[in-house]
């Protein structure tokens, strides 16, 4: 028997998946499931998204020959990281390759908070580090390098008030980036669910395939920086 496709998320709802993801606090519900914005914000909304697309993220023909169909769950989640990063003001070409050389860190930090969907934060909770530092990648090349710039390191909530402290092992210069990836997921599905745009069993198939990914290493570095096409 041929197994069943994955649930896909429209690309009409791309708009409002941005907009709840970016102006929702991590982990909270949304204020309002139909998000209005005026056409010419949206315009320039649909631009960042087709300027994501651009660099093969969340995926690409070659790689999805179903990708029109819409996005699936974890498809959704690659967009959202990137979203995150780009409102931090990391330019795409930098933004895309740290989405997808930690990939299966972000997505193990994604799966573990929707283990329970409407959970609220916890100290336990593991946050996204990412080292920044583009004087550091002037004036220190070699230790620029060497620090693996492009790895997100990952830090428990309740560890924040040392995220400069050697006893977290992050081990590098430069600025740090802290990103509630998991929040973020967790209000993505709770967006999902309240609008019925996938079946409620879509979450328990997205851990499933994390799981299964359970041997891969958290980071795959990328070794070229995207180039818009």
């Amino acid at each position: 028997m041929a197994n069943n496709p994955a649930p896909r998320l429209s690309a009409l709802h791309l708009d409002d998946l941005a907009i709840v993801v970016l102006t929702t606090p991590s982990g909270s519900d949304p204020a309002d499931p139909h998000p209005e914005l005026d056409e010419d914000t949206r315009a320039r909304l649909r631009a960042r998204l087709k300027l994501i697309g651009r660099h093969d993220w969340p995926s690409s023909l070659r790689e999805d020959a179903q990708l029109r169909r819409g996005y699936t769950l974890r498809q959704c989640f690659r967009l959202v990281t990137a979203l995150m990063l780009l409102d931090a003001h990391i330019p795409p070409s930098i933004a895309i390759p740290i989405a997808r050389s930690n990939e299966v860190l972000l997505l193990r930090i994604i799966a573990a908070r929707l283990a329970d969907p409407d959970a609220i934060s916890s100290p336990h909770d593991m946050l996204a580090v990412v080292p920044l530092g583009q004087f550091w990648e002037w004036l220190d090349p070699v230790g620029w390098r060497e620090a693996e710039p492009y790895r997100i390191r990952s830090l428990a909530r309740s560890e924040l008030a040392s995220l400069w402290s050697q006893d977290v092992g992050l081990g590098i210069a430069g600025q740090r980036l802290v990103l509630d990836v998991g929040g973020s997921a967790q209000t993505l599905w709770r967006w999902i669910r309240a609008r019925r745009l996938l079946p409620e069993s879509t979450v328990g198939a997205f851990r499933d395939e994390v799981e299964r990914m359970h041997a891969e290493p958290e980071y795959q570095q990328f070794e070229e920086r995207s180039k818009r096409r």
